[in-house]
């Protein structure tokens, strides 16, 4: 096992010039123990750790000395192939992985091991369980006292037994091959033993289960072939790594349990048992819950997702926990828990800090990076079909005023891009455009979020308070999309703010005015939800000024050669990849599915078509690895009418292509391959209404 197939690519590190207050927001972010630092050639010059970071805390150093000042210099590295075993033997917690010239390339950890090492016994396990289950000889295992353990289908069939019938009796039950239980006693092998059974000369192989120097048990292969001692050699392979991922679990310095996905403990190490002062033998199966309910290692099971360094405390103690879900074939089959003891007085002073940097480094990093801009015009609106040349112009005209804008549609419509582009068409256009996604917000968080708040407004509120985002959009735009997801009580206060055009900071008490324009934004009927007292009428009358209706991709079928075009350079741009183009047998064939996602939906197909697809045109037989239900169309690949169809099938044809446009006749036409005027005279011919 080498380094480089377990560290960590692309680790977090600090430049020797990032300070205390950068190091601390990147531990905290990234729930990380420690970072490496680097030069300006990206050599690894240092290292950081977290107690380092804690000692300069306490010693009171400003937040912006650079980490060049208190780093520890003397830095243990090793390379990508180093093994995974010599990695172990160096006693520190984290060791960067640079490459010849000492460039930073990865990071290993403790973790690291634990999970390779798990990973290693879970596959040993799999194997075992593997050999036993699809060996044609037969594999015969005993415990201690010569009853069978485990017995598979070819040991069942050599010796005409039912498997099932057997578990639990003694081996005499069905041989008197002594030798099987001097192994027992001896512990000593016995290798290509003949004997007779059931009128068969078989050979029999008899190796120990061994734990430390006590024999447990015996495994037996039994057959008449020399593949014996293939298998004997495997099996003992296999237990030699368990054996040493066993150890590794029991020599590591800090508690290790680990859970199945029921929550039930499955094993645990002696620092474990140290730390909880439980016995092994009496929680084994117990629930984790039970035990430990404050580690709550379940809720890794349920998400899947590794949680790092989270303090937690037991009877009075505090531990940091990481939580690490074990994947086999890419299902969560439990838990490993690695719980660290220390000091807890210390983190929690130090977590106290971090939240507060936390807080307030988002908002001057949005700032500075100038978030509030619009950043599409009606240029980036793709098509020429008559709905939305009719939605283009309905938004034209809502640039020109100040007035309230109401956009709906489905999702995946564009409605956040027609939004971009009346800010930028507007007078407003020099000035912030702030969206705010009111679905995306806790509804306990969206008034501060909207209005701002001061300092100590509420627990865990930001030092010096925070704009509001309707401060920020002080002479710009605001855009509130999914606002149908409001709550009632958010929606008076908005009301309140639309109408007055001044804002109040949660917990504050002076009054700001803001000269706002809205645009807003939902998927949602507000008709009916006004009628289900669902949306607050007056909110409605005031965001209703100009109401742009988005028409979906169904109602545009002109504009779908084009779109699909353009989209799919621009992936190919984004992605760097080579140009690619669709057949005119593909876009026939997408043309007949519905589309509810809409554009978005599009793009998000024509990305997995630009990456799955090898050639520079993307035909019929590539559409496979699309997800989605489309159809063909007829043997040619296209809507087109063929002129040896009979009237029955050309009517079902033409009816066929109706339903997939919409009932939309000019779409239907181009479709068919025929002039409208000619599509109307067939209409009237077979009485299609």
């Amino acid at each position: 096992m080498l380094v480089r197939n377990y560290m960590t690519l692309e680790p977090k590190a600090l430049w020797s010039y990032n300070t205390l207050s950068d190091a601390a927001f990147l531990f905290y972010k990234y729930q990380i123990k420690g970072a490496p630092v680097i030069d300006e050639q990206k050599k690894v010059c240092g290292i950081v750790t977290f107690a380092q970071l804690i000692k300069a805390i306490l010693n009171n150093l400003p937040l912006n000395e650079p980490v060049r000042t208190f780093m520890c210099v003397n830095v243990i590295t090793v390379k990508p192939d180093s093994t995974l075993e010599e990695a172990w033997d160096i006693p520190v917690k984290r060791l960067p992985v640079v490459d010849k010239d000492n460039k930073l390339v990865g990071i290993i950890t403790k973790s690291t091991f634990l999970r390779a090492f798990q990973a290693q016994l879970e596959r040993a396990n799999s194997e075992i369980d593997a050999i036993i289950r699809s060996a044609h000889s037969g594999i015969l295992v005993i415990d201690s006292y010569g009853r069978i353990v485990t017995i598979n289908g070819g040991g069942a069939r050599l010796l005409n037994v039912n498997a099932q019938e057997v578990i639990g009796e003694d081996i005499a039950v069905i041989t008197n091959e002594f030798l099987l239980k001097q192994v027992l006693v001896t512990g000593e092998s016995r290798l290509r033993r003949r004997a007779e059974i059931n009128g068969q000369n078989l050979f029999f192989s008899t190796a120990p289960i061994m734990e430390g120097m006590e024999v447990v048990g015996a495994v037996t292969i039994i057959q008449d072939t020399s593949e014996l001692q293939v298998i004997i050699e495997k099996c003992s392979s296999l237990q030699t790594e368990a054996q040493l991922l066993e150890a590794v679990m029991e020599t590591t310095h800090r508690g290790i349990a680990v859970i199945d996905e029921n929550g039930d403990m499955l094993r645990v190490n002696k620092f474990f048992e140290e730390m909880f002062g439980y016995n092994r033998e009496d929680i084994i199966g117990s629930s984790a819950a039970d035990l430990i309910p404050e580690a709550h290692l379940s809720a890794a099971v349920e998400t899947g997702v590794p949680h790092v360094y989270q303090l937690f405390c037991h009877k009075g103690r505090a531990f940091l926990l990481n939580r690490l879900p074990l994947f086999v074939e890419g299902k969560v089959t439990g838990v490993l828990g690695e719980f660290i003891s220390f000091d807890g007085n210390q983190l929690k002073d130090l977590q106290k800090k971090l939240t507060v940097l936390e807080q307030q480094y988002p908002q001057e990093k949005a700032e500075i990076a100038g978030m509030h801009a619009a950043r599409f015009t009606f240029e980036h609106i793709i098509g020429q079909s008559r709905k939305i040349i009719q939605a283009k112009n309905v938004a034209a005209k809502a640039a020109a005023s100040n007035s309230s804008v109401l956009i709906t549609g489905e999702s995946g419509t564009g409605k956040e891009l027609f939004a971009h582009a009346i800010h930028n068409a507007s007078e407003r256009q020099d000035k912030p455009f702030v969206c705010v996604n009111c679905a995306a917000i806790p509804a306990e968080l969206l008034e501060a979020e909207l209005f701002g708040f001061e300092d100590g407004a509420f627990t865990g509120a930001r030092k010096g308070g925070k704009k509001g985002k309707f401060e920020l959009a002080d002479k710009g735009t605001i855009f509130l999309d999914e606002v149908g997801d409001m709550p009632l009580v958010m929606q008076a206060k908005l009301l309140r703010v639309l109408q007055d055009g001044r804002v109040e900071h949660v917990g504050g008490t002076s009054i700001i005015s803001c000269d706002v324009r809205i645009i807003a934004a939902t998927n949602k009927d507000l008709n009916k939800m006004v009628l289900a007292k669902a949306f607050r009428e007056d909110l409605f009358y005031r965001l209703n000024v100009i109401n742009l209706q988005l028409p979906s991709l169904r109602e545009r079928m002109e504009d779908f050669g084009e779109l699909t075009a353009t989209l799919l350079q621009a992936i190919c741009a984004k992605l760097k990849i080579p140009d690619k183009k669709l057949s005119a047998q593909v876009i026939a064939i997408l043309r007949s599915y519905g589309w509810p996602g809409n554009v978005r939906e599009l793009l998000n197909c024509l990305e997995k078509l630009a990456v799955m697809t090898g050639a520079v045109e993307i035909k019929p037989n590539h559409l496979t690895v699309l997800q989605i239900p489309l159809q063909q169309l007829d043997h040619c690949g296209t809507g087109r009418l063929a002129s040896d169809l009979d009237d029955q099938a050309e009517k079902a044809k033409i009816i066929e292509i109706l339903h997939q446009t919409g009932g939309n006749r000019s779409v239907a036409a181009r479709l068919l391959g025929i002039h409208r005027s000619t599509l109307y005279e067939k209409l009237k011919k077979y009485h299609i209404g």
